[in-house]
């Protein structure tokens, strides 16, 4: 059986979720556990809509999950305006 990929609707980005436990934004700010479904999570993003300009494919961001739908796996759908932030890492 042939597989149909999806591209992400417009606006919208496709990610994976993370599985660590708290992230270090560059700010100092701590993110806390991807375990409750509540807070902000964070994500690497897999695939973007051809409009999106402001994250690229690679980028970790912090997101809503109350506001991402399942799309498989451990990937979802997210519009670019409950994106939080993207995650800068500073060495």
């Amino acid at each position: 059986m042939k597989e149909i990929e999806f591209a992400p609707p417009l606006g919208s980005v496709y990610v994976e979720r993370d599985e660590q436990a708290e992230v270090k934004a560059g700010s100092g700010l701590h993110v806390q556990s991807n375990k409750d479904p509540r807070r902000n999570q964070t994500a690497t993003v897999v695939e973007i809509a051809e409009d999106i300009e402001d994250v690229s494919v690679g980028d970790t961001i912090i997101f809503n999950m109350s506001r991402a739908v399942k799309v498989g796996g451990k990937v979802f759908s997210v519009k670019i305006d409950y994106i939080e932030g993207v995650v800068e890492c500073t060495a």
